[in-house]
């Protein structure tokens, strides 16, 4: 009778116990969502203009030397091919492919795209492309003409220009300065905003033109 007793008032504990770590671990998730929405929010409040559709990414898969990446999203809620996609962090890339129901996202580090860039401490612009230079994926920044070179640690954002991308989009940081490309200019290799391998979620800017 006393093990019985005991061992229904362990169970009982036991059930408690799972129950409050599910708590925890919802509580934790719904944080972590909480904290990106608002940094998503921040986004929308800068520039009021932009329609976002939330997705999920679904599938990463190589492509040359790079990842693209399949999102649950497409044409069905007004994906087309070119759209921006961000994250909360910044900018994550670019539609590429699109179908009713789903679409291709090309990431920073596909050499094939490039995004026009600025550099908000010395004020000058440049682009950036993607770069696997020592056989890692990563993203260079090229072209910076100005008096004053990019150090590291410098913010690189996204520029506006040619109406791809909206101004402001965080790409990056300056994690180390290269030789320019060209005579008076600088060059980078830039760290990305976006962390890739932990990336479930985006928003595919739709819609967008200036």
């Amino acid at each position: 009778y006393l093990f019985s007793m005991f061992y229904d008032f362990s169970k009982t504990q036991y059930c408690l116990l799972t129950v409050m770590v599910c708590g925890v671990l919802a509580l934790e998730h719904f944080t972590k969502e909480n904290a990106e929405l608002r940094r998503m929010l921040h986004i929308r409040d800068a520039d009021p203009e932009l329609e976002l559709v939330h997705a999920t990414v679904a599938a990463r898969e190589p492509s040359g030397f790079s990842f693209h990446y399949l999102i649950d999203r497409g044409t069905d809620d007004g994906i087309a091919d070119g759209d921006p996609v961000i994250t909360a962090d910044g900018l994550a890339g670019r539609v590429v492919q699109t179908g009713r129901n789903w679409a291709r996202i090309a990431p920073l580090s596909d050499a094939r795209y490039n995004v026009g860039a600025y550099v908000p401490r010395t004020k000058d612009y440049g682009v950036v492309e993607g770069d696997a230079a020592g056989g890692q994926l990563g993203c260079r920044l090229s072209y910076v003409a100005g008096s004053e070179a990019v150090i590291t640690g410098d913010i690189v954002e996204t520029s506006g220009l040619g109406g791809v991308f909206p101004r402001g989009l965080r790409i990056g940081r300056v994690e180390s300065p290269l030789p320019g490309d060209q005579l008076y200019t600088s060059a980078a290799r830039i760290a990305p905003a976006v962390d890739y391998e932990g990336m479930r979620e985006v928003y595919v800017v739709v819609g967008f033109s200036q």
